[in-house]
């Protein structure tokens, strides 16, 4: 909880569930209705599995799009899961758009034991063929 800590007199969690843009359920812990005078409020993501994940992403990448690439018409039927994996309580998966010629990859990470989930988005540079050592 970033570092700061509360005792179960301070605090009680929210479960909230809610579909996304798909259509797929997913459940997420709220932080707790704290004491008085806090203003903080954590959110804590529940991965419930691969599909769910691989949605969860696909997502993502389309907010991406629509904060750092305003103009480019997007939804999740651009959006596909190039490759994705499981181990222990992390996920892990690539991600692409239909997008012609925008060179977007992104990767996501998902960290079980922090529930957290990372973004890295990449813009390829260049396609070079190579034929000889």
């Amino acid at each position: 909880m970033g570092g700061q800590k509360y005792s179960k007199e301070m605090s009680i969690w929210i479960w909230k569930s809610e579909r996304d843009l798909n259509g797929s359920f997913f459940v997420e812990k709220i932080a707790p209705a704290q004491m008085p005078g806090k203003e903080r409020e954590d959110k804590n993501m529940i991965i419930t599995g691969m599909a769910h994940y691989e949605s969860v992403c696909k997502r993502k990448l389309v907010e991406w799009y629509r904060k750092n690439r305003p103009g480019v018409e997007i939804d999740l039927s651009n959006v596909f899961i190039v490759w994705s994996c499981k181990t222990l309580q992390n996920y892990k998966c690539l991600a692409s758009t239909t997008i012609s010629g925008d060179g977007i990859y992104a990767e996501y990470t998902y960290n079980g034991d922090k529930q957290e989930l990372y973004e890295d988005v990449y813009s390829k540079i260049t396609n070079t063929c190579h034929t000889e050592e």
